[in-house]
């Protein structure tokens, strides 16, 4: 299905200014299957084994991330013209790929690859929205945390992206936000998960 609507609307081929909708349901679309390699979704599938959830997380990287690989590579090109709607859509699209990264190597690699790692981290101090802040900063430690309770081979990937955050400014970031966020209605939010990032990465948090 993905091949055929990326073949039809041939989103690389348009120019975002007047085509919002259009690219913002097909991030919607793609993140509706890429959602299935996440753990409680497959737990709902019944696949509970390493066989079955490998198999199935191959499954949808071939069918589904491979294909969109190049209209996510023109996002994450075009990202500084991305906004509203799209933004939120495109910003959910790199968190779920982070997250599932280190439970299946190939798409681990794809994140490396790509220049999604530093999209998502140049992009928390430069997001306007305030609630975009406060969810990226949420999604990412929600990945540490559960990374960290999954078996060895994901604790280890974990730490592979966890290196490459912190490569690519993350903990600069994140003080950056802190330092300029801790009021408004998501500034509490901003405040605990950013702290509960650095106590997986190893900081001491005194800035705090």
């Amino acid at each position: 299905m993905i091949t055929s609507v990326l073949a039809i609307l041939q989103p690389l081929t348009l120019p975002i200014s007047g085509n919002e909708t259009i690219l913002d349901s097909l991030i919607r679309i793609i993140v509706s299957y890429v959602n299935i390699s996440l753990p409680e979704c497959l737990r709902e599938l019944g696949l509970t084994t390493a066989v079955d959830t490998n198999n199935h997380r191959e499954m949808i990287f071939q069918k589904v991330v491979i294909p969109s690989s190049p209209f996510l590579n023109f996002l994450i090109s075009n990202r500084n013209s991305l906004t509203g709607l799209l933004f939120h859509s495109f910003m959910n699209l790199l968190s779920i790929l982070l997250r599932i990264g280190p439970f299946h190597l190939p798409t681990l690699e794809f994140v490396f690859a790509s220049q999604l790692v530093i999209t998502i981290s140049n992009h928390l101090t430069s997001i306007e929205a305030e609630f975009l802040r406060s969810k990226a900063i949420r999604d990412i430690s929600y990945s540490l945390d559960e990374w960290q309770a999954q078996c060895t081979e994901v604790r280890q990937s974990g730490k592979r992206m966890i290196q490459a955050l912190i490569l690519e400014g993350l903990e600069d970031a994140l003080e950056e936000n802190i330092k300029n966020d801790k009021g408004g209605a998501f500034g509490l939010s901003v405040v605990l998960n950013t702290f509960s990032i650095f106590k997986v990465l190893g900081g001491n948090a005194n800035w705090l």
